[in-house]
């Protein structure tokens, strides 16, 4: 999902694991566990793995002081590697489904979030047993679950909520898709952030970094490169 370049020339990988032939990654929330990892390859080719067991691994990065860091989505959180304990926990609990993260020219971090935690899914995630009827007898394109893009089929569970008179959208509907970039400070702590609604249609934002005091962001769900706002208005 994502490779980084370490200080000392080794290639960073994040690996998502393999995905059923039937769903798409975005259906790997109501996985258990995770089968994704982290990889790192040295100059010479040796492949050594310093994380496993990851629920979608999807961005990562090298702070400043040498720590590998990595945007475990369907955890919601963002870990700290280390060599000799577990991963430590330093973004918890995060509103949507963390994707990539760039570092900032003056300090801190852009994380990207691909989609919003709705309650409803948050729900289902306590219901093993809807879960798994869900899954053998519903088409996994009406899944209740995250999503790239709005939609306004009947079919998909309360996107039609987010409709009023003459199909307008309210932009506090409900939608399994969102826009979200958060601008961290160098101890992971939000600070600012640039928001697309649930009437808009940036949705699913997967990356976002800084380029010449702007703020770029790709959004899959409309399928275009955006440039944000000025830098200097989030900060």
């Amino acid at each position: 999902m994502a490779c980084k370049f370490s200080s000392d020339g080794a290639l960073l990988v994040a690996d998502a694991g393999d995905v059923d032939e039937r769903t798409s990654r975005l259906h790997g929330l109501y996985n258990e566990t995770g089968n994704g990892q982290v990889i790192r390859i040295s100059e010479n080719g040796d492949r050594n793995v310093i994380a496993t067991g990851l629920r979608l691994p999807y961005g990562l990065i090298e702070t400043e002081t040498k720590e590998v860091v990595v945007c475990e989505s369907w955890s919601a959180r963002i870990n700290q590697l280390t060599s000799d304990a577990l991963p430590r926990v330093v973004l918890q609990d995060a509103p949507g489904y963390p994707a990539r993260i760039h570092a900032l020219s003056g300090g801190g971090y852009i994380l990207s979030l691909f989609a919003r935690r709705d309650p409803l899914i948050e729900f289902v995630l306590t219901e093993p047993a809807f879960v798994n009827r869900m899954k053998a007898e519903i088409d996994p394109e009406y899944w209740i679950a995250p999503r790239f893009t709005a939609s306004a089929d009947y079919r998909v569970p309360i996107q039609m909520g987010a409709a009023r008179l003459f199909g307008d959208i309210k932009p506090w509907a409900p939608s399994f898709s969102y826009g979200l970039v958060v601008i961290l400070d160098k101890n992971f702590l939000p600070l600012a952030s640039a928001q697309s609604r649930a009437n808009g249609t940036r949705h699913g934002i997967t990356s976002a970094l800084e380029w010449r005091g702007e703020l770029i962001a790709v959004s899959k769900g409309s399928s275009e490169l955006l440039k944000v706002t000025a830098m200097d208005q989030l900060i």
